[in-house]
């Protein structure tokens, strides 16, 4: 059973074993490791200014951000042993997910065209549910997230057990030393603040009753769903020059079901889930159609959304520079105010001096 009584309070919204996969130094003290950090000049014109490269461990946390309740004893009650499921198992799962992508380079003999990828897709999936975490727990995305699922807001989940009724009393009595602080620093109200925590919860909570957390519920039906159709680009690079982002705001998800986030400073994923009755779909028909001097019609359109009914299209990248121009773009357009990265090149971006 988790323990979430215990004396941790820095917390880290990024994760120091994911920022450990983009460190700029790998130091046989993990502790030591560090990570080049930009700070966002000119979103419109893609400028950053290289500040210095801080040790992980103070990167990307904020003391107490999810603690639910101090005690006089200086232990908390919190939730990040709850994150801890994903994280435990990113070294393990990362390393053979890298082995598995050259084992499928070195095969083809190849270093810049698409590979079928379709074997990695469990991989993606863990992957998935990790970055939808760190969306959901960076406290810069506290307003967005509670607009996303602003019909769950305040929704307690229905837990069991010692532990859900210590996290339920902390929510009750609702005694946050550290919340003014926090409200503070990332402009948000104490009922938002409030919001977000019991959204955490209802998303990572399980106990004996409740076998698997309602995020591996979500993410398993994405691919389940043949309402869905998913394309999948695992983006992946030998060249120590071409490195991706790792966004301030952990991860990028649009409303439409488009996930952007970074693997390792060798890796990033595209994922995009597209409902078959959407627009996009309808338009690539008719372009398929046109490409193939066919007439297109209602039952040419049904015979292309039966097609891809359900369908999972997954592909990798190698050394595709392209690519990362594009996605460490988007990462400066969508973090607050840094990014992170191993390198001090930035494939994409213009890194000036500041004066």
């Amino acid at each position: 059973m988790i323990d979430l009584i215990n004396t941790t309070r820095n917390h880290h919204f990024i994760s120091q074993v994911e920022q450990r996969w983009n460190a700029s130094s790998n130091p046989d003290n993990p502790s030591l490791a560090r990570i080049c950090k930009y700070e966002i000049v000119d979103k419109s014109s893609f400028e950053v200014h290289a500040t210095n490269r801080p040790l992980i461990k103070n990167t990307s946390a904020k003391d107490d951000l999810y603690t639910l309740e101090l005690f006089e004893s200086g232990k908390r009650l919190n939730l990040e042993k709850f994150f801890g499921v994903w994280e435990d198992k990113y070294n393990k799962r990362i390393s053979s997910f890298h082995s598995s992508i050259m084992y499928k380079i070195e095969s083809n003999n190849i270093t810049s065209k698409s590979i079928d990828g379709s074997d990695l897709i469990e991989d993606v999936k863990y992957l998935q549910k990790l970055k939808f975490l760190n969306f959901i727990r960076n406290p810069h995305n506290i307003k967005k997230s509670l607009k996303s699922f602003s019909f769950c807001k305040d929704f307690i989940i229905q837990g069991d057990g010692e532990e859900f009724e210590s996290i339920f009393n902390s929510l009750v009595n609702n005694d946050k030393r550290q919340r003014d602080h926090i409200c503070s620093k990332y402009g948000v109200s104490p009922a938002e603040y409030d919001s977000w925590l019991k959204l955490i919860i209802l998303f990572v909570y399980y106990d004996e009753g409740i076998a698997h957390s309602s995020i591996d519920g979500m993410i398993e039906e994405y691919f389940k769903a043949k309402e869905l159709c998913t394309t999948i680009i695992i983006s992946y690079y030998t060249n120590p020059a071409l490195t991706p982002l790792v966004p301030d705001i952990g991860s990028i998800i649009y409303p439409d079901l488009t996930y952007l986030f970074n693997v390792s400073k060798n890796c990033f994923v595209l994922l995009k889930h597209t409902p078959i009755d959407s627009e996009n779909i309808v338009m690539s028909c008719m372009r398929f159609c046109e490409e193939k001097n066919i007439p297109y019609t209602e039952e040419a359109l049904n015979l292309c959304k039966n097609e891809i009914m359900g369908k999972i299209n997954t592909s990798i990248h190698v050394n595709d520079k392209e690519l990362l121009e594009s996605y460490n773009r988007y990462c400066i357009k969508e973090s607050v105010k840094f990014v992170y990265s191993a390198s001090p090149i930035v494939v994409g971006a213009k890194v000036i001096k500041k004066t």
